[in-house]
């Protein structure tokens, strides 16, 4: 072997020794301990209070605050009730089921909310001049007059009258001013030249509103709501109906004759809200006249005596 050769096998031979304790020394050196990753911290999402229904509640039902709750929610659903109170009182327009979100659109809204049991919402004219001079407003207590003017051709109303129709009635809405809506200056302002109010009337007294709205003039006068008295119709005759009842009625039917919803379709007619007419005029009109009697008179005779010596004669001529 050259000398070269002895050489570079010498190198070769340094160079694995170095590597094997170049490894050595790896295995032997410890772990080096792990480098701990910081997890950014992170905050639950914020809670928001919606009102939910306690138990299953049916469409037309009453909210109050033993049928509604209140649930913690990751998000605040649009158009949803945060506070209960706003909720009191109101009707349900749906069926909700228990723990049901409870939404605007569920809620019954318009002048029917505001109708009372037995009540209907009626649209009848008015004079703009009354409404702007009475300074009626939406929620306000009314007694309800009308006119009647002499109705020559119809026969109906041989004179002109007045009185009390209704007593201490709502009004429900006056123009573009209602109780369902928010007063602005706007719907304030032609409220008072509306010639139309909606009043709250019992289902019974519809028809007699109707038929004097449609052949007379009302006339709206405020009260206070705080004034008790009214009108003690036991005073006065019993108003009869378009269509009369049956014969043979048995005691529990004449008895329900007298529900509101019966003597509303039984019907009015315009007699029985305008006042008769005075008995001797109308006795003097539906009673025919007797013929004026007529005495034959018999013509006085006329007569002379014609005398013939001792005899005398009349001759009548």
């Amino acid at each position: 072997m050259s000398q070269i050769s002895k050489i570079i096998a010498s190198i070769l031979v340094v160079l694995a020794l170095l590597l094997t304790a170049f490894a050595l020394y790896l295995m032997a050196k410890p772990d080096a301990e792990p480098i701990p990753v910081v997890m950014p911290e992170t905050t639950p999402p914020p809670l928001h209070n919606v009102v939910v229904a306690r138990e299953p509640l049916k469409a037309g039902a009453m909210l109050s605050s033993d049928k509604i709750k209140i649930e913690q929610w990751p998000i605040q659903p649009e158009h949803s009730f945060s506070d209960p109170s706003l909720l009191e009182g109101r009707h349900l327009r749906t069926d909700l089921a228990p723990g049901e979100l409870i939404q605007d659109s569920m809620l019954m809204k318009g002048l029917a909310y505001y109708l009372e049991p037995g009540e209907r919402a009626i649209t009848v004219p008015i004079q703009a001049d009354n409404a702007q001079a009475s300074r009626i407003e939406a929620g306000d207590y009314v007694d309800i007059f009308f006119l009647l003017k002499r109705q020559s051709a119809t026969g109906e109303v041989d004179t002109s009258q007045s009185r009390l129709l209704l007593a201490k009635k709502r009004v429900l809405a006056l123009g573009a001013q209602s109780l369902d809506e928010p007063i602005t200056e706007n719907n304030q302002s032609h409220s008072a030249l509306s010639n139309t109010a909606v009043l709250a009337i019992p289902l019974e007294e519809v028809n007699p509103l109707l038929i004097a709205a449609r052949e007379g003039v009302l006339q709206l006068v405020v009260r206070s709501p705080l004034d008790e008295d009214l009108p003690d119709t036991s005073l006065f005759p019993e108003r009869t109906h378009v269509l009369t009842t049956k014969e043979d009625l048995t005691t529990e039917q004449q008895q329900a004759m007298q529900k509101p919803e019966n003597k509303a379709f039984a019907g009015m007619s315009l007699s029985e809200i305008a006042a008769a007419e005075n008995k001797k005029e109308q006795d003097s009109k539906t009673t025919p006249k007797a013929a004026p009697t007529r005495t034959a008179q018999i013509p006085t005779a006329r007569a002379i005596e014609i005398i013939r010596g001792p005899n005398s004669q009349l001759e009548h001529y």
